[in-house]
């Protein structure tokens, strides 16, 4: 078992199934990546302030791939799924997909505002760190819309009980020997 990739184990177009049917049906973004946070799937449903603005810029990507590592890292360690704010002030969560004890992916949902209030120190500096106006940034997250925090947490919980591992393990049809 040792160095067995997700992807040894489940074809990446089924993944990627499952995470745009998620963004589909809650309309909340997704995206699958290995045990290391790096990508599977290609970004399902992503906000236009993550495509055009955070993952279009170099550091921005760097960041959004150092915050989906931390998310798995953080998932690995409770063992559970966790929700977070990501280093562009958006709520996200992390749902492991775990075989045993080994962490083989991480399902990341969320790209969310839960707070109707910008900060705007905040939009400032990330503005300047992406290489664009603040006035682009703040109208791209006003136009985002506004999640309530217990319908965020009640679509993690809903991917947690319905769908997250059990559906990819079920999926997978593997034992360990």
């Amino acid at each position: 078992m040792a160095g067995l990739l997700l992807t040894d184990l489940i074809d990446v177009e089924l993944l990627q199934k499952i995470q745009d049917e998620f963004s589909k049906y809650t309309g909340m973004a997704a995206l699958t990546t290995d045990a290391d946070g790096n990508p599977l799937t290609e970004g399902s449903a992503f906000t236009d302030f993550c495509m055009k603005y955070t993952r279009q810029s170099e550091l921005g990507y760097k960041r959004c791939v150092a915050s989906d590592k931390n998310a798995a890292v953080m998932a690995l360690e409770s063992g559970e799924p966790v929700v977070y704010v990501c280093h562009a002030g958006l709520a996200d969560f992390a749902s492991p997909i775990m075989l045993g004890d080994r962490l083989l992916g991480c399902f990341l949902g969320g790209q969310v505002r839960i707070s109707s209030k910008i900060d705007e120190e905040a939009l400032k500096e990330t503005a300047e760190e992406l290489g664009t106006s603040v006035i682009k940034v703040r109208r791209v997250l006003i136009t985002e819309g506004l999640w309530s925090s217990p319908t965020s947490q009640k679509i993690m919980e809903l991917w947690e009980q319905n769908l997250s591992t059990k559906e990819i393990a079920e999926r997978i049809h593997y034992t360990e020997k």
